[in-house]
């Protein structure tokens, strides 16, 4: 508590607490100030707890001066016995808190970590329960820097530690422990571009750890040195049943060309973490080195279907399973060709024709299995995707529905129940690529209830009411998605989005700057940020990013020259050069792209024509009409090309100078 709300120091006697309250209450304008009251009384019932706590005298009895909040954070994390327990941490603070208050005494913490701030997840996950750091998100990131909020206090909190607090034996000097600790992250995060310099100065150093070790040694596998192995494997032979220090290895024995003895090192870390995705990807390398394929494609396909793979990387592994696919479909052509093929080889022949795009193929192969033969999961999940890529609807449908039904009738954790949220998806979807848009909304909200805001049915949905203008409902749902999630950049850009196209542009600066914190490597989200600046009239700094990206090799996206366009004509008044822009994102549309904000393109096109035509030539005047009812084919409730369409039937309400602006 604050002491200095009652004017007082810390004391036991409620009399001079009380005292204290009435005195500091005459002051109060209880009618036109009540939150000073508030402060006041919520004062009063701490100081007044406070006296009836045992330990209360002896809190007291500490001299305040002999404490300094600094140099005892110090202290306290120098010493890395002292520094990893969330105990100490709470005597620390507790004592604190009796001088300075809870907030001071917060903020004097924050202060110190912006410095020294590596902690095992355990003492960050105690400092957020007693703080709400993660809660009180937003206040934070408005008064301290916001990569140290995002990448220190929010990544503590959530993720596993960098760094194996549990095996780290250290020294007594503490500053040359931390140097340590700050070489070993440099190489864990990739931060430098000589690793030689960290791995020398933590060879050097009277502190050591098994991990640290370990990276140093595999860093040097990968750079050449192969002998380095054998440190390795001593490191592993030191801590048995360390999964950390066998996924140093595992790659080690792969850059070493030892693919057997690496699936060996794989197969042990994955009977300690069966969900180990790094472990699987790793293996299925090695077993396609030693040309098994087959077990090499299963793995991919156990990762790419895990709902946590990161969604950058499922196109890679697509790539990586169609070529090692080739290899296994030429064997079970051969088995069909000698006639020893039943269900179960059609069916896999099936599924791998389908993942590499030969749909013909894999359809054929369909309908030469008797589903008497197959679990009839197995089957149906085959059949889905089957009608799904050749348009059967119903087909995919229908048996969409038997998966949802296995996963709700499946026992959690099991077999269907660990895919509900797919399958959910899939049936949604299907309405959807069916042309049934209110089905595919309310299929998909089904979903996102039943699948407890599942990230990818979310942002499917959302997808979704953006095309049926329902921008409102869809920032609902980007909302739930950043509060589930508040480091997802996605949630932060579908919320700018929604909030964008709702018209509420200053709500979507600040989450596409948010976005932009996270993730700087999305074109989508530079896009958007351009179009909230121009729409904000910000054309300078438009065009710098507009520059930046066209320097990356992106100038030619449709999307980025669209904000060209709208650059070139809004800020430059160039009505001619804005033309030939938006005739040649039209055209591209016209040949199949489909933009979202297509029928926008033809509006800028009649809006800059009209200004230029003259009334009395009738063929420009057709021109123009031509345009406005291109664009109104995409979207017949456009307002804006409503409004042009009126401007040109001769209505006086409607000026070209006034639809010109965005």
């Amino acid at each position: 508590m604050d002491w200095k709300v009652l004017g007082i120091d810390p004391t036991t006697e409620k009399e001079v607490i009380e005292a204290a309250y009435n005195e500091k209450l005459n002051y109060i304008d209880l009618e036109n100030r009540p939150e000073e009251f508030e402060i006041l009384h919520k004062a009063y019932l701490e100081a007044m707890n406070f006296a009836d706590t045992p330990t209360a005298a002896e809190k007291i009895a500490i001299d305040k001066e002999d404490y300094d909040f600094r140099a005892e954070f110090s202290r306290l994390y120098d010493d890395f016995s002292l520094r990893i327990s969330p105990d100490t941490w709470k005597t620390l603070l507790d004592r604190y808190e009796v001088f300075l208050g809870k907030e001071r005494a917060e903020a004097e913490l924050i202060d110190c970590l912006m410095d020294r701030h590596i902690l095992p997840q355990i003492v960050w996950k105690y400092l957020d329960e007693r703080y709400s750091f993660a809660e009180n998100r937003e206040v934070l990131l408005d008064r301290y820097p916001k990569r140290f909020v995002r990448d220190v206090i929010l990544r503590g909190i959530r993720f596993r530690e960098m760094i194996p607090f549990d095996m780290f034996i250290p020294g007594k000097n503490g500053a040359q422990c931390e140097e340590y600790l700050k070489q070993y992250l440099s190489l864990v995060g990739g931060s430098v571009q000589d690793p030689s310099e960290p791995i020398k100065l933590m060879a050097e150093s009277p502190e050591q750890h098994p991990y640290g070790k370990a990276l140093a040694a595999r860093i040097s596998v990968f750079a050449g040195e192969t002998a380095r192995v054998e440190e390795l494997e001593k490191i592993c032979a030191d801590y048995p049943g360390n999964a950390e220090l066998l996924m140093e290895l595992a790659p080690s024995y792969m850059a070493a060309g030892y693919a057997d003895k690496c699936i060996e090192t794989c197969e042990k870390v994955l009977d300690l973490d069966p969900a180990q995705a790094s472990a699987k990807l790793i293996m299925a390398q090695a077993l396609a080195r030693q040309e098994e394929y087959a077990k090499a494609t299963a793995l991919i396909t156990d990762v790419m279907m895990d709902p946590s793979t990161d969604q950058g990387l499922i196109s890679r592994l697509s790539s990586m399973r169609a070529e090692w696919n080739t290899h296994v479909i030429e064997e079970l052509s051969r088995i069909e060709a000698e006639g020893k093929a039943d269900s179960k080889v059609y069916m896999d022949h099936a599924w791998r024709c389908l993942q590499n795009n030969m749909l013909r193929e894999a359809a054929d192969l369909a309908a030469k299995i008797d589903k008497n033969d197959t679990e009839p999961g197995e089957y149906s999940d085959l059949m889905n995707q089957i009608g799904f890529v050749t348009r059967n609807y119903e087909l995919a449908s229908e048996h969409a529905d038997v998966l949802v039904k296995l996963a709700e009738e499946d026992v959690p954790g099991g077999k269907y129940a660990s895919r509900k949220a797919e399958f959910y998806a899939r049936r949604a979807n299907t309405f959807f690529v069916a042309g049934n848009r209110n089905g595919a909304v309310n299929a998909y909200i089904d979903a996102a209830e039943k699948c407890k805001d599942d990230r990818n049915i979310v942002t499917m949905l959302i997808r979704i009411l953006f095309s049926e203008k329902r921008f409102k409902e869809a920032a609902s749902y980007a909302s739930r998605m950043v509060a589930t999630d508040p480091d997802s950049y996605m949630g932060h850009y579908l919320l700018a989005e929604s909030l964008f196209e709702d018209g509420q542009t200053d709500r979507a600066s600040a989450e596409i700057d948010e976005a932009l914190e996270l993730e700087t490597g999305d074109l989508d989200v530079f896009v958007l940020k351009m179009r909230i600046l121009i729409k904000k009239k910000a054309y300078g700094d438009a065009e710098q990013i507009l520059e930046l990206l066209k320097r990356s090799g992106a100038g030619d996206a449709t999307a980025v020259k669209w904000c060209e366009g709208l650059i070139t004509e809004l800020k430059y008044y160039k009505d001619d050069e804005a033309l030939d822009i938006y005739y040649d994102i039209a055209e591209r549309m016209e040949s199949g792209e489909y933009l979202s904000w297509g029928p926008k393109v033809y509006y800028r096109i009649a809006v800059c024509m009209g200004a230029q035509i003259d009334e009395n030539d009738e063929e420009s005047r057709k021109s123009l009409k031509d345009i406005i009812v291109k664009g109104l084919r995409l979207d017949p409730m456009d307002p804006d090309l409503m409004k042009c369409l009126k401007w040109f039937n001769g209505d006086p309400e409607f000026k070209l100078e006034e639809l010109r602006e965005l």
